[in-house]
C-alpha cells in the first residue's frame, strides 16, 4: 500500500472516531434533526422511532457523554406530555430517559437503572409496559423496581412504581390500598414465587384491549393469592 493510501486510511478512521465522539449537546441536536427527517419517511410510530434513533446515537457516543446524561436525568424530574412529532426539543429528555433505560436493560446494568429510576420511573418503553419489558429481557433486573422504591427520595417515583405494581399484580392490589404496604407485599410474593413465575406474553395486548369490568391482566401466569389468608 502506498504511503498516501495509508495516510488516507488513517485520516478516515480518525475522522470517523471524531464523528462518533458525540457530546450530550451534539446528541440532542443530531436526534432532533434525524427524528424530524425520519418520522415522515418511516412507517414506525413516532414514540417507537424516537427511541430507536436515540439508541443508534447512544451507541456511537463516548462513555463520558453517556455517564453525564445518566447522572443528569438521575438527579432531576423529566418533563412529560410533549408530543415528539410537534415539540421534539421539549420531548427530548423523555425520549432520552426511555433510550437509556432500554440500553441499561439490554446491558443488564442495574446501577444505571437505579440511577435513572431514582428521579424518574417511566411507565412504558417503546409503548410496552416497563414491568413487562424488564422481565422479558432481563428477569433478574426486575428486583431493581423494588430496590428503587426502598431507596428513592422522590414521592412521585414511589407513586409511579405503585401504579406499575397495581397494573402488574391486580389481584394483590385489590387487597392493599396503601402504596407503602402494597409494593413491599408485591416484592415479598415475587421473591417467594420466583421459581414458579411464567411471563404472560399477552400482557401488553391484554392491557391495551382490556374492557371495563373484565378480569384484569396479570404480568405473570401464577395464582398470587394461593395459600394466602
Amino acid at each position: 500500500m502506498r504511503w498516501w493510501a495509508i495516510l488516507v486510511t488513517v485520516f478516515c478512521s480518525f475522522a470517523s472516531a471524531q464523528d462518533d465522539a458525540l457530546t450530550p449537546a451534539e446528541i440532542k441536536t443530531r436526534w432532533v434533526n434525524d427524528f424530524s427527517a425520519a418520522r415522515t419517511a418511516d412507517g414506525k410510530h413516532a414514540h417507537i422511532l424516537r427511541v430507536d434513533i436515540l439508541r443508534d446515537l447512544l451507541a456511537k457516543a463516548p462513555q463520558s457523554s453517556l455517564d453525564a446524561e445518566v447522572n443528569r436525568l438521575g438527579a432531576a424530574r423529566v418533563p412529560n406530555g410533549y408530543n415528539p412529532a410537534d415539540q421534539p426539543e421539549k420531548a427530548y429528555d423523555s425520549a432520552l430517559l426511555e433510550a437509556l433505560v432500554d440500553k441499561a436493560i439490554d446491558e443488564k446494568n442495574g446501577v444505571v437503572l437505579k440511577t435513572l429510576f431514582a428521579s424518574n420511573f417511566p411507565q412504558q418503553i417503546r409503548q410496552a409496559p416497563i414491568e413487562f419489558t424488564i422481565y422479558q429481557r432481563w428477569p433478574e433486573g426486575f428486583i431493581t423496581i423494588y430496590e428503587t422504591f426502598a431507596t428513592t427520595k422522590s414521592a412521585q417515583v414511589k407513586k409511579d412504581i405503585a401504579i406499575c405494581m397495581r397494573r402488574a399484580f391486580p389481584s394483590v392490589a385489590k387487597r392493599f390500598a396503601k402504596d407503602a404496604v402494597l409494593v413491599p407485599e408485591c416484592k415479598a410474593r415475587f421473591e417467594a414465587n420466583r421459581e414458579r413465575l411464567k411471563l404472560n406474553e399477552d400482557y401488553p395486548g391484554q392491557l391495551l384491549h382490556q374492557i371495563q369490568g373484565q378480569k384484569a391482566a396479570d404480568l405473570f401466569v401464577v395464582d398470587w393469592t394461593a395459600g394466602q389468608k
